[in-house]
């Protein structure tokens, strides 16, 4: 799996004001990328994953719009990119993506800075939105087969409760 030559990668970042209608610039991301997903997790911003030069990124990192500082977490175990992100129950979850193998669903709990691996999801899907509602982590549509861009899906399933057994 490769990235086309002509995609972009950008570690910039902007606030908006909608008070003043002004965007400003921030502290850019350390690593630039495309494709990753972001969650807001007790006020800080994590973003997780996507697309570097060439090669899906498994790197985790943390903003603080209060300091305008980013920091270093625990990286992904598996590198993805145009995946989901949810935050549920205190953690992270990460599922699906273009990946290297079939995408496994993994969860974050940034109180430790800790990761876990579920199984294997049972179909792929990338370019998707995921959201929360209650206790279940929801994935509407997307694209199943990202070489030939031709299989793009309408169905929607809910992910939940996730625990270990």
């Amino acid at each position: 799996m490769e990235c086309r030559e002509d995609s972009r990668t950008s570690g910039a970042v902007e606030e908006y004001a909608p008070r003043t209608d002004r965007w400003r610039e921030r502290a850019a991301m350390p690593t630039p990328r495309h494709g990753h997903a972001l969650v807001v997790v007790n006020g800080k911003i994590l973003a997780l994953g996507g697309f570097g030069i060439g090669q899906p990124l498994g790197v985790v990192e943390e903003y603080d719009p209060s300091t305008d500082r980013w920091s270093k977490k625990a990286d992904m175990p598996t590198a993805r990119g145009f995946f989901g992100a949810a935050a549920l129950g205190g953690h992270v979850y990460a599922i699906a993506g273009r990946t290297r193998e079939v995408p496994p669903i993994e969860r974050y709990d940034p109180a430790v800075d800790r990761r876990e691996r579920f199984d294997s999801m049972a179909e792929r899907r990338n370019r998707f939105d995921c959201v929360v509602l209650g206790d279940c982590i929801y994935l509407i549509g997307g694209e199943e087969d990202w070489e030939s861009h031709k299989d793009w899906r309408t169905d929607t399933t809910c992910y939940g409760p996730l625990v270990k057994p």
